[in-house]
């Protein structure tokens, strides 16, 4: 995503049994291009649709003070020039049926940029005590566009 293709991202309802995991690879090469805040306001918005009919806001990504890396408001995860693997469980994912990742970007120029890739929603179901895992992996995102054309790059 970037100030050309910003919007959303919807990704493929996942059913579950048990509790969900979404996680995700991102990173944003230029945090210093980034701005908090104003008409210009730069963000990331992690969406699960829950069940097919309950929103939940899992984190909204804005730049930290120093321009060094963009922060999730509710788990602090964040966001660098590095991939980084983001993680969400618990709460609203903890008794799904079904989930859907929805990413939400809103950004202001064409060099504030966000990559996402290998999105993942793992379900842990227990039987006679034993944990049992099934993933669901959604590996190619340039095939996922936000509202226009991508640019994306490896």
């Amino acid at each position: 995503a970037n100030g050309h293709n910003d919007g959303n991202i919807w990704f493929e309802p996942v059913s579950v049994e048990g509790a969900a995991q979404i996680s995700f690879d991102a990173r944003a090469p230029h945090t210093e291009y980034f701005e908090n805040g104003g008409c210009y306001g730069d963000s990331l918005e992690v969406w699960a649709l829950i069940d097919g009919n309950t929103w939940a806001l899992l984190d909204t990504f804005t730049v930290n003070h120093d321009g060094t890396a963009l922060v999730g408001d509710t788990t602090g995860q964040t966001i660098t020039a590095t991939s980084q693997t983001l993680i969400y469980e618990g709460g609203v994912l903890e008794n799904a049926s079904s989930v859907q990742l929805v990413l939400d970007a809103d950004i202001s120029a064409s060099n504030e940029e966000i990559f996402v890739d290998n999105v993942e929603v793992t379900d842990t179901t227990i039987a006679d005590g034993v944990a049992t895992e099934t993933v669901t992996e959604e590996n190619v995102v340039a095939s996922e566009t936000f509202d226009s054309g991508s640019n994306t790059s490896a």
